[in-house]
């Protein structure tokens, strides 16, 4: 008697497999809870212990001395007590028409234009250097000696750079005298014995943000422009420079809010220097305020400085947002 076999192959359902039960009330589970990563309790656990710190030491001070520049001290009788009476932005008015503040928003200027933009122009050019020579060891060593400043605490920085200034300690000064020229870098202008020790911190950042942004180019695209036969300062010019235009852009908004911020280096170099006032610059007023006890005007300095700072790097970014548009 013969046996006959069935030849068709059995279809296995889903539900047939091992395990695939369990897979199925598994998957069903997760779709029940949701996914962990999009739960809103642990979103807010993350989140909320940097809200807090940024809401606490950054966003209560800052509406505080808002605040604190809408009033102003004033007494009924020379021997009555001072209250605090809102005057509205009439302390604002006072501050834009003083001339010691009209004077530090000018000092700031000044370096703004000369120390602070040679600051960037030398960092781009180190970057470049090291670029066009990354297997160099000439290279590596100039970008260490270059960044090395920048791990310097900023006072530590002055007061290195006070003695260097300073007749009675400075080797270069005695140096000078020896061979009969009489040298005194604090007579020069007070923009540049505050901007040389801006510019040996802060080169070298600027140099890292720049040798960041190269970092990021197509090595294929600079291999074709020296196959094509592009010179070192062809590829710099015509390829380098227009891609690094964020890092620029970058490296300017940073110099501006430490140009506005300026306050470490030149309240340093003041106790060696009769140039250097205690309001050099609008930080320096400000300090200089509160230390008198008027914080009402050193609340409306900071509201100010902090107004400037903030349309000075909003409009900047705009600009280089449109140029990179069009």
């Amino acid at each position: 008697m013969n046996n006959t076999q069935n030849d068709t192959p059995t279809v296995r359902r889903s539900g047939d497999y091992p395990g695939a039960a369990s897979a199925q009330q598994s998957r069903g589970r997760k779709r029940r809870r949701g996914r962990p990563d999009n739960d809103p309790r642990t979103v807010a656990v993350l989140v909320l212990p940097f809200l807090t710190l940024f809401f606490v030491f950054f966003l209560v001070p800052i509406g505080y001395a808002i605040w604190q520049s809408l009033f102003a001290l004033q007494r009924s009788g020379p021997l009555s007590p001072p209250t605090s009476v809102f005057v509205g932005f009439d302390n604002y008015l006072t501050v834009i028409a003083d001339s010691a503040f009209q004077q530090s928003l000018l000092n700031v200027l000044l370096y703004g234009i000369g120390p602070s933009a040679l600051t960037v122009v030398m960092g781009l050019a180190i970057a470049l250097l090291v670029d066009s020579r990354s297997n160099d060891f000439l290279a590596r060593l100039t970008r260490t000696i270059a960044f090395a400043p920048y791990a310097v605490p900023a006072v530590i920085g002055a007061i290195l750079w006070g003695f260097l200034y300073a007749p009675q300690t400075s080797p270069l000064v005695s140096l000078a005298s020896s061979i009969g020229w009489q040298l005194d870098p604090l007579s020069g202008p007070t923009v540049w014995v505050v901007g040389n020790v801006a510019m040996w911190t802060y080169i070298g950042f600027n140099t890292l943000i720049f040798l960041s942004g190269l970092a990021s180019l197509d090595p294929s695209m600079l291999e074709g422009a020296k196959l094509d036969g592009a010179s070192p300062m062809r590829i710099a010019w015509s390829i380098k420079l227009p891609l690094l235009r964020p890092s620029i852009v970058l490296s300017v908004v940073f110099n501006i809010i430490g140009t506005l911020q300026l306050f470490t280096e030149p309240t340093t170099l003041r106790s060696i220097s009769n140039q250097i006032t205690s309001g050099w610059t609008p930080n320096m007023l400000a300090f200089a305020e509160a230390a008198a006890n008027r914080y009402n005007f050193s609340a409306t300095i900071s509201t100010l400085l902090a107004v400037v700072t903030a349309l000075a790097s909003f409009f900047l970014l705009r600009l280089a947002t449109r140029t990179r548009a069009s």
